[in-house]
C-alpha cells in the first residue's frame, strides 16, 4: 500500500486533479505507490537527488579558477576546505576569496594574494565543498519535531525547542529502507550546519538554513504527475508487445489483459509493475 513520502516529485492532489478523481478515491492507495515508484526512478534516470540536502564534496583540484558543483542548483553555500584548510569567503565585491553561485564555486584573488588565491590548486582529493543544494519538494513541511514518530527519509522539521538557532533540519538517507522512529525524548539539536543529530533511529542534519528554499519547479512536479496518471490509466487497458528485427510489430490490448500478459508487463516496467 502506498504511504505519502517527504522524497516523493509531486502530491496526490496533483494526481487527483490532473485525472479528474475526487480527493480521498479507494485508488488513492495504488496512485501513491505509483507516485513513491515513479519519483525514485526519475531520480535514477536523472543520476541525481532533486530534494534539498546538504552536500559535502570532496573533489580533484583542477588548477582552474572555477570548480562546477555535481548537484546544482547550489541554495547556500557554506565553506571551501583546501587540504582541511577554510578557505576565506569574499564578504563583499571588493573582497578577495571563495565565491558562490547556483551551479559553481570560484575563487577571486587580490594582487597580493599569489596564485593560490585565484586557482584551486591541483591535486588529488584536495578540496571539499559543502553547500545547500536542491529544491524543497511538495511533500516537506517545517513542523516541529514529534516523539516516537515514524519518519521517512528527506523528512524534514524545524524543532521549536532545543534549537537555538531556529534551523530546519532533514533525514538525508536515501529512499529505502523504510520509516524509521523518533526517541521518546527531544534531543539536543546541533547548532552547526552539516552536523548530524542522533534521534534513536534517525540522524538529524542540520540544513543550515532557517526557512526551506524554493520548490521543486512546478515542470518536474507536472511531468511526474502526468506519468503517475499514464500508468495509472495503464493498468488494465493496454500494453505494448513488440518482436523480430528490423520493422516492429506492436500489438494493442485495448481491453482487459489477461494475468499472463500483465505478469509479463510488469517484469518489464522500469518504473513501477502495472497494477492489478
Amino acid at each position: 500500500m502506498g504511504v505519502l513520502l517527504p522524497s516523493d516529485m509531486c502530491s496526490i492532489t496533483q494526481v487527483d486533479e490532473f485525472l479528474g478523481l475526487t480527493p480521498g478515491n479507494s485508488d488513492e492507495s495504488k496512485l501513491l505507490t505509483l507516485i513513491n515508484g515513479l519519483s525514485d526512478y526519475l531520480e535514477q534516470l536523472c543520476s541525481r537527488q532533486f530534494g534539498v540536502q546538504y552536500i559535502s564534496e570532496l573533489r580533484n583540484g583542477t588548477g582552474q579558477h572555477v570548480m562546477y558543483v555535481l548537484n546544482p542548483p547550489v541554495q547556500k553555500g557554506f565553506a571551501v576546505h583546501y587540504l582541511g584548510s577554510l578557505l576565506q569567503m569574499a564578504l563583499t565585491d571588493n573582497d578577495s576569496g571563495v565565491i558562490w553561485d547556483s551551479e559553481s564555486v570560484s575563487l577571486r584573488g587580490g594582487s597580493s594574494k599569489g596564485l593560490f588565491a585565484s586557482r584551486f590548486p591541483e591535486g588529488r582529493q584536495n578540496v571539499r565543498l559543502e553547500y545547500l543544494s536542491g529544491w524543497a519538494l511538495p511533500n516537506q513541511t517545517t513542523n516541529d519535531w514529534q516523539s516516537a514518530h515514524a519518519y521517512y527519509p528527506r523528512a524534514t522539521i524545524k524543532p521549536t525547542s532545543n534549537n537555538a538557532g531556529g534551523f530546519i533540519y532533514e533525514y538525508q538517507a536515501r529512499r529505502y529502507g523504510g520509516s524509521a522512529s523518533s526517541a521518546s525524548s527531544r534531543p539536543q539539536f546541533n547548532q552547526t550546519a552539516g552536523s548530524v543529530t542522533a534521534d534513536s533511529g534517525v540522524a538529524w542534519t542540520n540544513l543550515g538554513v532557517t526557512t526551506m528554499p524554493d520548490v521543486l519547479p512546478l515542470m518536474f512536479q507536472e511531468a511526474c504527475a502526468e506519468i503517475v496518471a499514464t500508468r495509472y490509466r495503464q493498468q488494465s487497458r493496454w500494453a505494448d508487445v513488440s518482436s523480430g528485427v528490423g520493422p516492429e510489430r506492436v500489438s494493442y490490448f485495448m481491453g482487459d489483459m489477461s494475468a499472463s500478459t500483465k505478469a509479463a508487463v510488469g517484469i518489464m516496467t522500469n518504473v513501477n509493475p502495472v497494477l492489478t
